[in-house]
């Protein structure tokens, strides 16, 4: 989804992927995020942004071999399962940061074709 909702932030994003525990540490994060990323650079997206909560040491793995770089620790900032979480913050750069961007491209606007292209590419799961 957007990083934030002015339109100054519009070449950033937050991902997330979930996976079902049966389903975790098999590459299938990996995949996905992988394809994700393809799409989003392909709408002109520079920044990928992250937020996992720690420790996650599967997540925290899998960000740092997509090529996230930690940003940083926010501490006590989520609550779950009745407990205070602290959260890393995680950023990857997708595209340049050209002095003119262009706008962000609709997801509808990319070729169904090339979308398809990029879901089934090497699919092994």
């Amino acid at each position: 989804h957007r990083f934030r909702s002015r339109e100054a932030y519009q070449w950033s994003v937050e991902l997330s992927v979930y996976l079902d525990q049966a389903h975790v540490s098999h590459g299938l994060g990996g995949m996905l995020y992988d394809r994700l990323m393809t799409l989003l650079k392909m709408q002109e997206v520079r920044t990928a942004y992250a937020c996992v909560t720690v420790p996650n040491t599967r997540s925290e793995a899998l960000h740092r071999a997509m090529g996230f770089q930690l940003l940083g620790i926010w501490k006590n900032a989520g609550y779950k399962n009745g407990k205070w979480h602290d959260v890393a913050w995680y950023e990857k750069q997708l595209r340049n940061y050209d002095e003119h961007p262009v706008p962000l491209k609709k997801f509808s606007d990319i070729p169904a074709d090339g979308i398809r292209e990029i879901l089934d590419s090497d699919v092994s799961f």
